[in-house]
């Protein structure tokens, strides 16, 4: 069962409103993750597995593509991606391995846009379908 840490919270407002101008697509890329988790796997997200891990994953990637247009390289928009998660994931508490998993599949979207970007084929199809073919994502059920 989550929790919320009150105080982490105010510092994850704080930290989306230092930098305003990636708020909407911030927004938008968790609205997105979401809806792709939902067209691939029903409503079934909200529990430690498959869909969840996807949504992670396409999380992180999406963060990362929709806020590169502000960035000359892949690292900025990545390690944005990586602040909005890790300060999600610590505002609220979920139990250590649930933890561990979100951090995990994070980690493995930002791997995938990485290596996308750096191909050069970096679209939106193209992060969506590596993440659905990814057979390292975790997920505990």
């Amino acid at each position: 069962m989550r929790r919320i840490s009150v105080n982490l919270c105010g510092n994850m407002v704080w930290l989306l409103i230092s930098r305003l101008h990636l708020l909407p697509f911030t927004v938008y890329a968790t609205l997105d993750a979401t809806w792709q988790a939902e067209i691939e796997f029903g409503n079934s997200h909200g529990k430690n597995n498959l869909a969840n891990a996807y949504k992670h994953a396409a999380w992180n990637a999406l963060i990362a593509y929709h806020v590169q247009k502000f960035y000359h390289t892949a690292i900025p928009a990545l390690a944005w991606a990586k602040k909005v998660t890790d300060m999600h994931e610590e505002c609220f508490v979920n139990h250590p391995a649930a933890k561990a998993m979100d951090l995990k599949n994070n980690e493995i979207g930002r791997e995938i846009y990485q290596d996308l970007f750096e191909k050069g084929k970096i679209e939106k199809s193209s992060l969506l379908k590596a993440i659905r073919k990814e057979e390292k994502l975790v997920f505990l059920e």
